[in-house]
């Protein structure tokens, strides 16, 4: 991982304080939301004081608008006044140039005809029976909506959506974090969190998405200088440009974004799929893709609500990777170790002088390595404070993790003074974590107050310090968000292509990968000579263009020794595949030793080309033991991936032979990389690639490649 000294950290962080309150956050490509959440002049279409629930919608759109310093329009024909406001019989009524429009009523498209005669500058939809349950008749009927709105200059948010954006936060709690979902009910707990104390700028909920989505909202708020971070429940996303262009915002502005992503499990995705429509990706590619672009994603709720608090809370990013624990605890130490270590997080023993240093302030026999046991008495003997100091002195640690569950009263202070040192000292980021979570705690209270960061369990505070080393402002210190190809993105067209063995091997030959020795005939007169030429022992493949998995009906076989053997073999086969177009026969010399791997290439439909390395031979499904990767990526990002594989270890010296190349393996996901990103090829399965101590080697391949309108492959 890559990480910033003290003036890097501070550097990347100051762009925060570049962003001035106020100012107007339009971008190029960007829609400035200024004036949807907070309206000068809105109108209500279907406004009522006494009919559920639009009248508490209303009251809720009224008390954001009067906040903003605006003005609100009811819009009713069956009323004189709602709640005190004049009302109007239609919108074209409503005297002046209008900022939003909100349409409450089922007739949609009938009030939308005002609308693009009004033009105001937003439009929201609450009505549902749009596309959100997949209907043909409802996605047309939201593609007009959206075309009546884009014809006018209007944007519109929803339709299926509700009133979060108006509600009154408030304004008092900072810093602040911004709340973009998918899903209104998911929503509320995040924004409830303001009862714990965490400020909040914005909360949308995006409905269908038919116009402004969640990528407009996050870019929104990602330059936005109130929101310092930015919480999301996500169930789907509309397009991978929508996505890199949220997280290009996220990146450039140095704001991490926290989400929930569902649909991991196939239940879950259809589910996500009948609440809005969208597709909810493949997991493992969106988990490459978070990974890659500093996106930090949580299990649940609870979990999201103390991470992305944290992040609001913290001043400094960490200068190094390693974390610190220090508490009164033994016992507490230990488990929490357990947890940070066991999430991945690096646990470094101390230098020798900060324990010589720290052994000055705590008494022996108590642990000062890491976790530091204070037992307490020093806590008591009001040194707690300059214990902190000497572990942040410490060069290996970035961030140090201080449970503040106080075991007896009198420790209390001493432990608010400790977290407030390491908070105060703003070169690097506490995280305190209580045992007992609870509003009512004099702690909970003080960490609140001064802004500390704080978890409420020992997981949500594993998960802050993962965000905290993978902050976008610490991960890309120079703002500029990686980009693919856009060649690699672009939607395939045309029929695919797909190689046999045999012009899949050469087809990757050519582009610097390696095949064991091999010789193709086309009858089986030619075998002992094709044999001949290898050298036995041998293996026989049979050639069937568009068969992937030649093994399954008998179409490999392994170790053998005679021509008798082979031409045996090749009966078989022939038989075997006599209604197939057998092409002919690869005889190839059998290779052993080394480890087999899977690297392979696809294409999702969200994030286009995906690289893949794993576990490889007849039994790479059922191990399914593999990485992935996203463009772009470097060698740096395969390695990991390499290492990532619980099979890794195999790479290494394993009973009595030799470390295995495993930078050659890199060097081939590095191949595979420069044709993902030249958007020739659709599908691409090295299985198995033979890691050997010196080099790779293809035992077999399938390549499927793009097409063209013509049926030609677009780049053979």
């Amino acid at each position: 991982m890559r990480t910033l000294g003290a003036g890097g950290a501070a550097g990347a962080l100051r762009r925060f304080g570049a962003r001035v309150p106020g100012a107007p956050v339009t971008v190029d490509g960007s829609p400035d939301l200024t004036r949807l959440f907070r309206p000068l002049r809105l109108a209500v279409v279907g406004a009522h004081d006494k009919r559920a629930p639009f009248d508490f919608m209303f009251r809720q759109i009224e008390q954001r608008v009067l906040k903003s310093g605006g003005v609100i329009f009811p819009v009713n024909p069956k009323l004189d006044t709602v709640f005190g406001h004049t009302t109007y019989p239609d919108l074209l009524s409503v005297p002046g140039d209008l900022d939003v429009v909100v349409i409450l009523i089922s007739d949609v498209v009938g009030t939308m005809t005002q609308v693009v005669q009004k033009k105001p500058k937003f439009v929201v939809v609450h009505a549902t029976g749009f596309g959100e349950g997949g209907s043909e008749d409802g996605r047309k009927a939201e593609a007009e909506l959206v075309a009546m709105a884009h014809g006018a200059g209007v944007r519109m948010v929803g339709p299926n959506t509700n009133m979060n954006m108006f509600e009154v936060l408030d304004e008092e709690l900072t810093p602040k974090y911004g709340i973009v979902t998918q899903s209104g009910h998911q929503g509320r707990p995040l924004a409830a969190a303001q009862d714990l104390g965490y400020g909040i700028s914005y909360w949308v909920t995006t409905g269908n998405e038919a116009d402004l989505g969640l990528a407009d909202f996050v870019d929104f708020m990602a330059r936005d200088s109130d929101t310092r971070a930015i919480a999301s429940y996500v169930e789907g996303f509309t397009s991978g440009e929508s996505l890199r262009r949220a997280v290009r915002a996220t990146i450039e502005q140095g704001t991490p974004w926290v989400l929930v992503k569902v649909g991991a499990s196939p239940e879950a995705a259809a589910a996500a799929l009948s609440h809005t429509g969208k597709l909810a990706g493949a997991n493992d590619a969106l988990d490459a893709f978070f990974t890659q672009h500093a996106v930090h994603r949580v299990t649940d709720l609870d979990e999201l609500i103390d991470v992305t608090a944290a992040l609001a809370r913290v001043s400094s990013l960490p200068t190094a990777d390693g974390v610190a624990v220090v508490s009164a605890s033994g016992g507490t130490n230990a488990h929490l170790v357990d947890v940070l270590a066991g999430s991945g997080l690096p646990i470094p023993t101390l230098s020798e002088r900060t324990q010589e240093r720290l052994r000055e302030l705590i008494p022996a026999p108590l642990g000062v390595s890491n976790p530091v046991d204070n037992g307490g008495y020093a806590l008591l003997r009001g040194v707690g404070a300059d214990i902190v100091d000497v572990i942040m002195d410490d060069p290996a640690i970035g961030v140090l993790v201080l449970p503040v569950s106080e075991p007896l009263p009198a420790m209390r202070q001493p432990i608010i003074d400790s977290a407030v040192r390491a908070h105060e000292r703003g070169d690097k980021p506490v995280v305190t974590v209580s045992l007992m979570p609870s509003s009512n705690d004099p702690i909970f209270q003080e960490m609140t107050r001064r802004a500390i960061p704080y978890a409420r369990n020992m997981r949500n505070a594993a998960s802050a310090v993962h965000a905290l080393l993978n902050h976008p402002a610490r991960r890309f210190p120079d703002g500029v968000a990686p980009l693919a190809p856009a060649r690699a993105l672009a939607a395939p067209v045309g029929d695919p292509v797909v190689l046999d063995e045999r012009e899949s091997l050469r087809w990757l030959e050519e582009r610097g990968l390696q095949s064991a020795p091999q010789v193709f005939v086309a009858t089986d007169g030619d075998l002992a000579a094709a044999a001949e030429e290898v050298g036995f022992p041998v293996v026989l493949k049979a050639v069937v263009p568009g068969l992937t998995h030649k093994s399954d009906r008998g179409g490999v076989v392994v170790g053998l020794n005679s021509t008798e053997e082979l031409t045996a073999a090749a009966a078989t086969m022939s038989r075997e595949f006599a209604d197939d177009d057998l092409a002919g026969f690869l005889v190839a010399r059998r290779l052993t030793g080394g480890l087999e791997l899977i690297v392979g290439l696809t294409r999702d439909p969200l994030l286009g080309p995906v690289v893949m390395v794993g576990a490889g031979g007849t039994e790479a499904e059922a191990l399914a033991d593999t990485a992935v990767a996203v463009l772009p990526f470097d060698d740096a990002r395969a390695g990991e991936m390499l290492r990532s594989l619980r099979i890794a270890p195999l790479l290494g010296p394993w009973r009595g032979r030799p470390a295995l190349d495993g930078s050659a393996v890199v060097e081939a996901i590095g191949r595979l990389r420069a044709i993902a990103e030249s958007g020739d090829v659709l599908e691409l399965d090295i299985n198995p690639l033979l890691v050997q101590e010196d080099g790779v080697v293809m035992l077999d391949a399938v390549v499927t490649l793009v097409g063209t309108t013509t049926g030609a492959p677009r780049n053979g």
